[in-house]
């Protein structure tokens, strides 16, 4: 691999793990494992496996970066990997926990992305490209507080509070959403969002994601 752009790939790769780490304790997910890797240390993986790069955050979930262009050859061992990995740690695949993020190079065509995605269809996969993760969107001081709401019940209680309908009756936030990708918020689940009001001290307003 040419110096230059190998100094490049090392440099994405660091930035965007710092994201990725701030991302899981943002998360409450425990980090432990993962906190002590180096720059150096990651530079090691990539020298070593110019591919990719497998960190394992416990033992049923990893961290994938693959560093090659996407063809239907290397869909192949994106698979294969996705798939050892399930198998050798026994996950449990009706589990609602992603198991697996993925993160790219390169944005993944849509062919190639609905096979990985077809292929793994009853498997927990998020997907980010390294651009995506070079700055942490979340701890921008302009975006307010996000808290994911998942509970059956506390989402009845706010639709009955509001008195609507049903939770589409809230207002929408796209599950491809910056925000809501990298908090991992489920689709028909609601977001509680507050900012700060000059008037108020905080204004506080709920949004179902689609």
């Amino acid at each position: 691999m040419n110096n230059t752009i190998e100094n490049s790939l090392n440099d994405l790769v660091a930035r965007s793990f710092k994201t990725v780490c701030e991302m899981l304790n943002d998360r409450k997910i425990d980090t432990s494992y993962i906190n002590n890797i180096t720059e150096k240390e990651l530079n090691e993986f990539i020298t070593n496996n110019e591919n990719y790069i497998e960190i394992k955050v416990k033992e049923d979930f990893l961290i994938l970066y693959y560093l090659q262009k996407i063809d239907s050859k290397n869909i192949e061992i994106i698979n294969n990997i996705i798939l050892n990995f399930y198998n050798n740690n026994k996950i449990d695949n009706k589990t609602k926990d992603n198991n697996i993020i993925l993160i790219t190079k390169d944005k993944i065509k849509t062919n190639n992305l609905k096979n990985i995605l077809n292929f793994n269809f009853n498997k927990n996969i998020e997907l980010f490209t390294i651009k995506e993760l070079l700055f942490n969107p979340y701890r921008h001081e302009l975006v307010p507080k996000h808290e994911p709401i998942t509970d059956k019940k506390t989402i009845e209680d706010l639709i009955n509070l509001y008195k609507l309908r049903n939770i589409h009756q809230f207002p929408l936030l796209l599950s491809k959403d910056p925000i809501c990708k990298y908090l991992n918020i489920p689709k028909n689940s609601l977001v509680k969002i507050t900012r700060a009001s000059q008037t108020s001290g905080e204004y506080i307003i709920y949004r179902c994601v689609v």
